[in-house]
């Protein structure tokens, strides 16, 4: 991209110990090349055609839109407001803004224009600009996804509060520099040619949860610096391709369930049970599975011991070859009933993946404690982590990977294969910081929730909830 002189000089990031610091324009490169990377080569198929099918847009439209986002999601950053903190620890760094004519200097109601309320305020007057007969209650549909980068949504009250301060968020040259990043990234991405469409209608909450998810997912790579350092002019997709390489995110798992019959697919999946005959629990679910014909709900009742388990594994291969769901989800509710079945899950995957990597995650509270897994982490790197002492193991079958960067609560469930405690996923029915990664991790996927008659009352309650709020 062709950026000028005075776009150029805007920071992004700094870092004081080393006295490095990132051009913003950079960043946002950065991030939408990390997008449409994530789009490509990370998200499922299910959780693509649900923005895309949502939306009445095709799948390239859906990587332009997404690209776009990542690559604005800062422009909020082009302010004195966020400018003037490089005064107190790098002021060096505002020299060559002063010189284009972007003075930033310290005050006290910087506080109330924080850069990604900013941001959402920007991006509103930008596309009345650019579009002005699309209708506002749209765009704010849009422009909130800027506004939620960080975790949470402002409310309507810091918006009218940011607002009121066109000093701290920059008038004249600033409005120039700002018109020039976001003009240049909507024809970059390709968005600029579709954008009047897109404003045709109200984005759904729930792709703006996904949406906003990609873009954290985005901003949170591209401002590792580690992936991407700060004295680094190489070309963009060279510095994408160097920070893949890195941190070597498997692909999403592709289900591909054998044209067999019910007790060669139970032996094929299961070794330990070859030769036996399937029970006529597992024989209906799988059967109900492959004759579904939208995501469904499942009620597997049964006594123990019948093959319950082996039954919901199955199916749910089903469903995500029929549905193009990335992964699943097995939600148990103790830890103690977790760890045993991550690693039955394990002796499965060996079986699914067809010379295909996938990432796979513990999830509850100490997933720490459990010596199976953390024996999966091998280096404390962003990198990928094999596991080659598994059963059926070996490079023509594919390898079950812990991932380091898809460690940590936050990111977790956004490994393909996730086994946890219930909770995991109740906690994407709370209002909770980044809860747009719990949606954005569950969207693709095929969700299993074992011994649900053990739930209490609140576990019931937040069920009803995130049935009533989700589709997943």
């Amino acid at each position: 991209m062709q950026w000028s002189a005075v776009a150029w000089s805007v920071w992004g990031k700094l870092s004081p110990d080393t006295d490095g610091w990132m051009r913003l324009v950079t960043h946002l490169e950065d991030s939408a090349a990390v997008a449409g990377w994530l789009w490509d080569d990370f998200l499922p198929v299910a959780t693509r055609q649900r923005i895309c099918e949502t939306l009445a847009i095709p799948d390239e439209q859906g990587k332009s839109m997404a690209m776009w986002f990542a690559g604005v999601h800062d422009i909020g950053k082009a302010s004195p407001a966020f400018a003037a903190k490089a005064q107190a620890v790098m002021p060096s760094v505002l020299d060559p803004m002063r010189d284009h004519g972007l003075d930033a200097r310290p005050t006290l109601s910087d506080k109330d224009a924080p850069h990604a309320t900013v941001g959402q305020l920007v991006l509103e007057a930008w596309l009345a600009t650019r579009y002005p007969h699309s209708a506002k209650r749209n765009r704010n549909t849009f422009t909130c996804i800027l506004a939620s980068h960080h975790g949470t949504t402002p409310s309507n009250t810091a918006l009218t509060c940011a607002e009121s301060h066109p000093t701290q968020i920059g008038q004249g040259r600033w409005v120039e520099v700002r018109n020039e990043i976001l003009d240049t990234m909507a024809e970059a991405t390709g968005a600029r040619e579709h954008l009047d469409q897109w404003l045709g209608q109200r984005m759904p909450v729930p792709i703006q949860v996904l949406l906003t998810g990609i873009v954290i997912m985005a901003d949170w790579i591209a401002s590792n610096t580690a992936l991407f350092p700060y004295a680094d002019d190489r070309a963009p997709r060279t510095r994408l391709e160097t920070a893949v390489e890195a941190l070597n995110l498997p692909e999403p798992w592709v289900a591909r369930v054998p044209d067999v019959g019910i007790d060669e697919f139970l032996a094929a999946r299961f070794l330990s049970l070859a030769g036996m005959s399937a029970r006529p629990l597992q024989e209906r679910l799988v059967a109900s599975a492959r004759e579904c014909q939208h995501p469904s709900l499942f009620i597997v009742e049964g006594p123990m011991g019948v093959g319950k388990t082996e039954a919901a594994l199955l199916a749910a291969e089903v469903l995500a070859e029929r549905f193009g769901s990335g992964g699943v989800f097995i939600g148990l509710p103790t830890m103690a009933t977790a760890n045993p079945m991550f690693d039955r899950v394990r002796q499965w995957l060996t079986t699914t993946l067809h010379g295909r990597d996938t990432s796979i995650a513990l999830a509850h509270g100490k997933a720490a404690l459990n010596v199976r897994y953390t024996d999966l982490i091998r280096r404390p790197w962003t990198g990928q982590v094999f596991d080659d002492s598994l059963e059926g193991g070996g490079t023509d079958r594919g390898e079950v990977v812990v991932n380091e960067w898809l460690r940590g609560r936050k990111r977790t469930g956004l490994a393909s294969f996730v086994v946890g405690t219930i909770d995991q996923s109740l906690f994407a029915a709370l209002k909770a910081k980044h809860v747009v990664l719990r949606h954005l991790g569950l969207a693709g996927k095929v969700v299993i929730i074992d011994e649900v008659h053990a739930a209490d009352d609140y576990m019931r309650d937040l069920f009803q909830l995130k049935c009533r709020t989700s589709r997943v």
